[in-house]
This record gives structure tokens, C-alpha cells and sequence, in this order.
């Protein structure tokens, strides 16, 4: 049997953690590194996640972010914006008419701006982690804690320090990120209290070497480190626990090395650090509307319309389908959606 060892305190060092003793591997967790943050910002995959390893995730229902302190404050929902008509995404049709503030057509915007929440949204949860620890800890009772430890692989887990203090009570259903001279802050309603925290962390990717791991460090706290980490350690299971060789290593390599592209120009839209592919995602969203998506992405066409959006990028034309209808047909038609989320909203 593959015996594994993860270093770290907090929810990284868990889930991974957990995702091998689910896997069968003998796995120890060595607690060191800064001390673990004490609620997270999650999507919908982190529940599935773990639903998959039979542990239930409670929070308080979480349906996006709000920036604040960019061009201009927006909204990025978990969910989608409109439909797809013809085969052509729907901002297509939202930049042909110009058509006011995209999040008009998004559900989860406008129930959170409304304060409304339902199972029928696309969310994911504000959780504590401590109590998150303790469920993993109780449905993987193997899971052994040490001080030291030898292992055939070792997971480095260990995070970035944050700073975090804690504020009253606030019903938002959704996280705020405000822009800082260095860094960000953020707040998470918690239910009975609000965590808030700033933090200045680059992120860092270290490739796999030798019988080391060390899972990709972005801020602790949001939504796409949590998300990246999740990616990293669903990928180093498809190969693992089981004999480590090259090809393997080349694999996870290559994989997470596109991935983590990806991550850091969609952090580069709000930094302003664009790379060589940023500016080629930006160049053809200019010419035409288009987003390009590759398989290895984490992020979703809508993720990436929200922050474009939100930014002020708008393109100088849209796909030519998008051109065919009628103006007065597809006024009508975004008509008909507004109405459509304002009384799905209304039934929540």
C-alpha cells in the first residue's frame, strides 16, 4: 500500500487528506505551517467533492463575489447569464443590444441582490472549517496525526499567512473582495458572524519532484485557490496512490502547468498583469466576443464573461449568428428572461 504524508493545517492539507484515505492509501497528516484559516469561500464543485467521499457540506448558502474598488464595483455569480440561442453563447446577444447591466440576466445575481436564496440556484457555501475538519476526521478515522513521518509520497499543503479578524453579523448571501494597494481584503458572512481578511500572498506553483508535492498556493481564503487545489489533488489522484514514475510526473506536470495558466491570467485581469495568452484571450474577445475556453480550464465561459464584463472590456462586434434575429425580436426576447428571473426570484 502507497503511504502518503500531508503537511499543513488547514482545509488544503485535509482535502487532501481526504481524497487518498477515500482512495484507500495509508495517509498521515503532519500539522505545520502557518496557522489554518478558519472559514472558506466555496463553488459548487467543493460540495461535490466531497460528496463523493461521503461527507456532507454545511455552510451558509454562498451564490458569488463582489468586487469592489475595480473600475467599478461588479458581480461574479456562480451561475450562468441568459441562454445560448442558436448554438451562440448569450453575451452575444447582450453585446449586440448593449443591453445595460449583464447581471440583469443572471439568477444568481439578482437573488442575491434580492437577498433570496433556494435550492434551485447554482451556489456553493461559506464553511467553517474547523467543523468541516472534524467531519472529514470522523468519516476518515484512519487518517493519522503526526508530528514527523515517512511516506512513498509527500503532500505539501502548508498555506499562506492571512490576516483575519471578525466583524458582526451580516446577511449577504455572497463574498466581497475589495481591491487593496497590495493585495485584497475580503469579508464572508459566517451566519452569527462576519470573517473578514487581507492578504498580500503571491500566488506560487512548485512542480511535482522527486516523492514531493507541493499543491499550488494562491490566497487561502477564496473561491479560486480553493478551486485550484481541488483541481491539483483530483489530478495527482488519477495517478496516484501507486508507483511514482516519470511519466507520471510528467503528466501531473504538464497538466497543472496549463491549469495554472489559465488561473494566473484570469487573476491577471484584476492585477493588470497581462501575459503573452492574456492579451490573445483579450484580442479575440475584442474583435468578436469570443472566450475561448480550452478542456484543461477551470474557469467556465461565464466566469470569464463576468470579469470582462465587470472590467469594461466590450468587444467591437459579436458572432455573426447573434446578427440575424430582428432587433425588435431579441428585445423581446431579453424581455421575456429579465421577466422570467424577476418572478423566479419573487418565488423564492
Amino acid at each position: 500500500m502507497t503511504t502518503i504524508v500531508v503537511t499543513g493545517r488547514g482545509a488544503a492539507a485535509w482535502m487532501a487528506a481526504a481524497w487518498f484515505a477515500h482512495r484507500g492509501g495509508g495517509v498521515t497528516v503532519v500539522e505545520d505551517g502557518p496557522a489554518a484559516m478558519t472559514a472558506l469561500a466555496t463553488r459548487s464543485s467543493f460540495t461535490d467533492f466531497n460528496r463523493a467521499m461521503g461527507i456532507e457540506v454545511v455552510g451558509t448558502p454562498r451564490l458569488g463575489t463582489l468586487y469592489s474598488g475595480w473600475r467599478r464595483d461588479y458581480f461574479h455569480p456562480l451561475g450562468s447569464y441568459g441562454e445560448d440561442w442558436d448554438g451562440v453563447g448569450f453575451h452575444h446577444y447582450w453585446l449586440r443590444l448593449q443591453a445595460g447591466d449583464p447581471g440583469r440576466f443572471s439568477l444568481e445575481t439578482q437573488a442575491a441582490k434580492a437577498g433570496r436564496f433556494g435550492e434551485g440556484l447554482t451556489h456553493g457555501h461559506h464553511v467553517d472549517v474547523v467543523q468541516w475538519i472534524a467531519s472529514v476526521r470522523c468519516r476518515f478515522p484512519d487518517i493519522e496525526i503526526a508530528g514527523h513521518a515517512q511516506g512513498d509520497l509527500h503532500i505539501d499543503a502548508r498555506e499562506p499567512e492571512v490576516t483575519t479578524w471578525t466583524e458582526g453579523p451580516d446577511a449577504a448571501l455572497y463574498t466581497t473582495i475589495t481591491k487593496q494597494p497590495d493585495g485584497w481584503s475580503w469579508r464572508a458572512p459566517m451566519g452569527d458572524y462576519t470573517l473578514c481578511g487581507q492578504t498580500t500572498a503571491r500566488p506560487t506553483f512548485t512542480p511535482w519532484q522527486g516523492k514531493t508535492v507541493t499543491l499550488p498556493r494562491l490566497e487561502p481564503f477564496g473561491d479560486l485557490g480553493l478551486h485550484l487545489i481541488q483541481t491539483a489533488i483530483e489530478r495527482l489522484g488519477e495517478v496516484m496512490p501507486g508507483p511514482i514514475r516519470p511519466s507520471i510526473v510528467d503528466r501531473y506536470n504538464a497538466d497543472m502547468a496549463e491549469t495554472w495558466n489559465a488561473l494566473s491570467d484570469f487573476i491577471g485581469l484584476r492585477t493588470g498583469d497581462i501575459s503573452d495568452r492574456l492579451k490573445s484571450r483579450l484580442d479575440m474577445f475584442a474583435l468578436a466576443g469570443h472566450i475561448p475556453v480550452p478542456h484543461h480550464e477551470i474557469f467556465t465561459e461565464a466566469d470569464w464573461f463576468a470579469h470582462l464584463s465587470g472590467l469594461g472590456y466590450i468587444p467591437r462586434a459579436w458572432h455573426p449568428i447573434a446578427g440575424l434575429a430582428s432587433e425588435t425580436d431579441l428585445r423581446l426576447r431579453l424581455a421575456r428572461l429579465r421577466t422570467r428571473i424577476d418572478e423566479q426570484v419573487a418565488a423564492l
